[in-house]
């Protein structure tokens, strides 16, 4: 699937590329929304900052600085190949860079596009998750992977003035970190290990505001 993204995306960007101007823009701004739940995750919040490079035409560069949070899986011992040990809240920094298509004309300007990020997965336990551990004189050691992955965007953006935009966008973010786990016997000393990919599939819908400088 992120191939098959990519490569769309490298398509796309062939086919335009001889309309692309030289002339354009600069934009900053920031933004707030929600990550939407899903099946293997409670949903939670997003903000983040970006600067815009935005042309003439139809195509505008972003990069964002943002953290998605708390997306949250609970109950999960033994359930759809999971452990108790991917219980809890996830939070993720992020940066990413954008290439966005859109519809230039007056008012409301459609959009698409993607790209590719850098996530940093932090996870906090879950109290049953903690719990279980402690009844079972368990204690637990864990890493998750940073990982780069794709996303894609669909969305407008408003003109309000020359100066001042508001947009509203829809993203999904292929994300499945892999979280390692060391168990150790706090009666034995002995070692269990456990590896879990968790599909996070962050689904966000946010809006916001740049300005240009």
């Amino acid at each position: 699937m992120r191939r098959s993204v990519s490569l769309v995306l490298i398509i796309l960007s062939v086919l335009f590329w001889p309309q692309i101007s030289a002339a354009g823009n600069f934009k900053f701004g920031g933004g707030v929304g929600f990550v939407m739940a899903n099946e293997n995750a409670e949903g939670g919040f997003s903000y983040n900052g970006y600067f815009i490079y935005q042309m003439d035409n139809m195509f505008s560069f972003i990069t964002s600085v943002g953290r998605y949070g708390t997306n949250t899986i609970y109950r999960r011992l033994s359930q759809g190949g999971y452990s108790r040990l991917s219980d809890g809240d996830y939070s993720l920094l992020l940066i990413e860079a954008s290439v966005l298509i859109r519809k230039q004309r007056q008012g409301l300007q459609p959009y698409i596009g993607g790209g590719a990020g850098y996530y940093i997965t932090e996870h906090g336990l879950s109290t049953e998750a903690k719990t279980w551990l402690a009844t079972y004189h368990l204690q637990l050691e864990e890493e998750i992977d940073d990982i780069l992955s794709v996303h894609l965007i669909i969305g407008f953006m408003v003109p309000v003035t020359t100066q001042v935009s508001v947009d509203a966008n829809f993203k999904y973010v292929f994300l499945k970190p892999t979280l390692h786990g060391t168990l150790t016997d706090l009666d034995t000393s002995e070692k269990y290990y456990r590896t879990e990919q968790i599909d996070l599939g962050v689904k966000g819908l946010s809006v916001g505001i740049s300005l240009v400088f």
